[in-house]
């Protein structure tokens, strides 16, 4: 029995340093930011193996997101090149995969992200020497979507600017998808907005001071059990 739990100890540690190692090492400043409401990163992969060429084509990479308050996202980035009015703000950041020459279309041209409820103040700002957008506004054709344009593309190694958008609402888990000028990946999850406001101070503090006054008898019910 101890052999089979020492055996199992170190699957999980070895399990445990391949994803290490196999997870993404080219984010950038937005994933697990403290200050953001919500922050992450996503992976995309459509690549496929290309025989007569030997190589993999596709697109390949992540993007990293944050949403803020305002007040967080003015804090952090105001004075960079992008000043919204909007109570909740939405960034991106896309990072083509370094390794990419292995594949035969790699560099990124457009980032599209699904907008079902209201958005608007679509652009960007300086962050990490990233790239800036030749075009940033809301897509005119199919579901509405937030959408960025790069001219030239971004090429594996770079990576775009903070590409942000602004909402009344705080955000729920949806889509989007990325452009190589042919080829389309989809990355999935990605933050947009629903249709829940950050709450008013007022009604944060009713909140706690509500479960002040339950404390006691959760901690009554606790003791009686």
């Amino acid at each position: 029995m101890m052999e089979s739990a020492t055996l199992i100890k170190r699957a999980g540690c070895g399990i445990g340093l391949f994803l290490l190692l196999a997870s993404p090492a080219f984010c950038g400043p937005l994933n697990g930011d403290a200050t953001a409401l919500l922050s992450g990163t996503t992976a995309f992969d459509n690549s496929v193996f290309d025989i007569p060429s030997g190589k993999f084509v596709g697109l390949k990479g992540t993007v990293d997101y944050a949403v803020y308050t305002n007040t967080a996202f003015q804090t952090e980035w105001g004075g960079l090149g992008y000043n919204p009015t909007g109570a909740v703000v939405y960034v991106y950041q896309v990072f083509p995969d370094p390794n990419s020459a292995t594949l035969t279309s790699f560099n990124v041209s457009h980032l599209s992200v699904h907008i079902e409820n209201p958005a608007g103040e679509v652009g960007s700002f300086t962050i990490g020497g990233g790239q800036l957008p030749s075009s940033a506004g809301i897509g005119a054709l199919g579901p509405p979507s937030a959408d960025w344009a790069f001219n030239p593309e971004i090429v594996p190694g770079a990576s775009s600017a903070g590409l942000a958008f602004s909402s009344p609402y705080t955000p729920i888990m949806r889509y989007g998808s990325l452009v190589d000028g042919g080829t389309q990946a989809d990355v999935i999850p990605l933050p947009t907005p629903g249709t829940s406001g950050i709450p008013e101070p007022g009604t944060i503090v009713l909140l706690v001071i509500g479960a002040l006054f339950c404390l006691p008898t959760c901690m009554r019910r606790i003791r009686l059990r």
